[in-house]
């Protein structure tokens, strides 16, 4: 079996279209003990697809699918191993390929001329690529996410990475003068041009520079800082990284947190990052209204759609709008399959065929009441 990663959505839809895909998605659990259920669901996952592959393509030979089918059941072990939030199966003539994702909201199948790449879509938008610089106020550990894999970023040996590798003997917080008066044993006075808690402030102000300064040296990824507010505020007031993300952050304390904890503490960066792209994909189709540059129809996202004039197409997250992209760009939505099958597929893929953008959103989200819309180019 062939896996395939986040990269290949564009490579599945520009696939030479001259055999049925079977789209199959799993929204499953993480515990083992749940791996016999999940391997029930995809019995019946492949039934309902020899279902529907009757319907799309009666006259197709449906044997070399039901071969591919039985190796997925049969040899369990090539895709328990991907379990995590949900796996996603394309089936083809020649191959099959399956990737891993972060989330599925609902299991389903799709049978037709295009993969279904929704849940992956879906998926991507919650997934980025970012440092993580948990932040002290005399430490810091740099993580690189990707992939859905958080890991330890090894540092040069010359990384500022604490408060003392940092300053050295320039340390002021602890460095007071002091001297014991010989006639009154025990007694020690001390004597400072700054009080303690003034030196540590300077200290930890030069740290926090040298740290700002190093990473903005030395790394390039979309920076996400892990620190407390006002530890927040002091960094950004010396950063001049332009990667650092003003709108990703998390203020809390990092001290303590690794681990599973760790992982538990970014997610709502994804969450984050979602609803960003769905801002992002609002406020693109609000201003193309006023340009009369939207449309919402099937026949009117149709006719965009096949001729490259979709720069962004809006989905319903698990929607559907029934209809059928035929060979020759004409809307079916009368024959069986044409009132089966969900247009939502095929005009998702064409749009990426043609270079466009597909965000998937809540319905309460959509600036539409129906389950699609879109931003035509011209």
């Amino acid at each position: 079996m062939e896996n395939t990663t986040r990269m290949t959505v564009r490579n599945l839809v520009n696939d030479e279209i001259t055999n049925p895909f079977i789209s199959l998605y799993l929204a499953t659990p993480v515990a083992p003990q749940a791996r016999t259920q999940v391997q029930l669901t995809l019995k019946n996952l492949l039934k309902t697809a020899q279902q529907q592959f009757a319907v799309f393509a009666p006259e197709a030979d449906f044997r070399p699918y039901q071969t591919k089918m039985a190796t997925l059941l049969q040899e369990s072990h090539l895709w328990q191993q991907q379990l995590t939030g949900g796996l996603g199966i394309i089936i083809g003539l020649d191959d099959i390929r399956m990737t891993r994702l972060a989330q599925v909201s609902v299991s389903t199948v799709s049978v037709g001329n295009y993969p279904d790449l929704r849940p992956m879509l879906a998926a991507q938008q919650r997934e980025f690529t970012f440092d993580l610089l948990c932040l002290s106020q005399d430490q810091w550990q740099l993580y690189h996410y990707q992939g859905q894999q958080l890991s330890p970023v090894q540092m040069a040996t010359d990384a500022p990475t604490t408060l003392q590798k940092a300053l050295g003997t320039e340390l002021r917080g602890g460095d007071l003068n002091f001297k014991t008066h010989g006639s009154q044993s025990g007694q020690v006075s001390y004597h400072s041009h700054q009080s303690k808690s003034e030196a540590q402030a300077i200290d930890h102000e030069r740290y926090y520079q040298q740290v700002a300064d190093y990473l903005a040296q030395e790394r390039s990824e979309r920076l996400v800082l892990f620190a407390l507010p006002e530890n927040q505020a002091l960094f950004r007031s010396f950063n001049k990284n332009p990667h650092l993300s003003t709108t990703l952050r998390i203020d809390r304390s990092p001290v303590g947190v690794t681990g599973e904890a760790l992982d538990e503490a970014i997610q709502p960066l994804f969450t984050a990052w979602q609803q960003q792209q769905i801002e992002m994909a609002q406020q693109h189709y609000a201003s193309a209204i006023a340009r009369q540059l939207t449309c919402e129809t099937a026949a009117d996202l149709v006719q965009a759609a096949v001729h490259g004039n979709l720069a962004e197409l809006l989905l319903v997250e698990d929607g559907t709008m029934p209809g059928l992209v035929m060979p020759d760009g004409w809307l079916d939505q009368t024959t069986m399959a044409g009132r089966y099958h969900n247009l939502l597929v095929d005009l998702s893929a064409l749009v990426l065929q043609q270079g466009g953008k597909v965000t998937i959103m809540p319905q309460a989200s959509m600036p539409v009441a129906g389950p699609a819309c879109g931003v035509k180019r011209y």
